[in-house]
């Protein structure tokens, strides 16, 4: 029997070999992340506690940096740090005695 090529594209039905990747690769991920993955390669060590908290700590760092890189190229950061300033200076220079001039 010929096959057609429509036919040769369907995947088989069988239920027993489907397997939901996008679900398993995300349970992998948090186990990653959370420094519980089950699977290392021969003759790899497992991690420290201590590197663990170092690479939570530098992911967090490379994060807020990314974040402060973005914040600074938008225009409203600086104007709003500039009325803020403004505003700061100018309640800093009122004071509530009346001022005297002599001259």
């Amino acid at each position: 029997m010929m096959a057609t090529s429509g036919d040769s594209a369907q995947p088989p039905e069988d239920k027993d070999y489907s397997i939901d990747w996008d679900a398993s690769w995300q349970a992998e991920q948090l186990k990653r992340n959370a420094g519980q993955a089950e699977w290392r390669p021969e003759g790899r060590e497992p991690v420290s506690e201590q590197q663990v908290l170092q690479a939570r700590g530098q992911r967090i760092a490379d994060d807020t940096a990314a974040t402060l890189q973005g914040w600074t190229g938008d225009w409203r950061l600086w104007v709003g740090i500039l009325l803020a300033v403004s505003v700061l200076t100018a309640l800093a220079s009122h004071s509530s005695e009346p001022q005297s001039y002599s001259v």
